[in-house]
């Protein structure tokens, strides 16, 4: 590759950087301080002992602050989200609870018992009836 021609990709890999910049940072960040969305899940993360880096579960809470400090910041500026709707964020927070669901299944229950189980009390289908 040339030396122009990978100057040219960094400067438009470089473009597309700032343009998802701007517009997540608008979902995420206050006008005041653009590392305020970090400051507050850092603090939720304390006073809750939440730490990934000790306790998989604890992945889930920390996603889970980011998208509930997400939701807040938008409301509270009254603002339209540039990127995902409020709704997709309330969405992946859903899909965040039943991944965390399928995870404490998988680590105390076990998948196979209560998959069994499910199998045995599902409604019958037209295929079975």
């Amino acid at each position: 590759m040339l030396t122009e021609d990978f100057e040219k990709l960094l400067d438009m890999w470089y473009n597309q950087m700032m343009e998802l910049h701007r517009r997540k940072g608008h979902d995420y960040a206050t006008k005041g301080d653009m590392l305020a969305n970090f400051k507050r899940v850092h603090k939720a993360c304390q006073l809750y002992d939440i730490n990934p880096s000790e306790r998989p579960e604890d992945v889930f809470w920390f996603y889970l602050f980011i998208k509930i400090d997400r939701i807040r910041n938008l409301i509270q500026a009254g603002e339209a989200p540039d990127c995902e709707s409020i709704s997709d964020s309330y969405k992946d927070m859903i899909l965040y609870l039943r991944l965390t669901m399928a995870y404490n299944v998988e680590q105390s229950e076990g998948l196979q018992e209560i998959l069994a189980d499910a199998l045995k009390n599902r409604p019958p289908t037209k295929e079975t009836t």
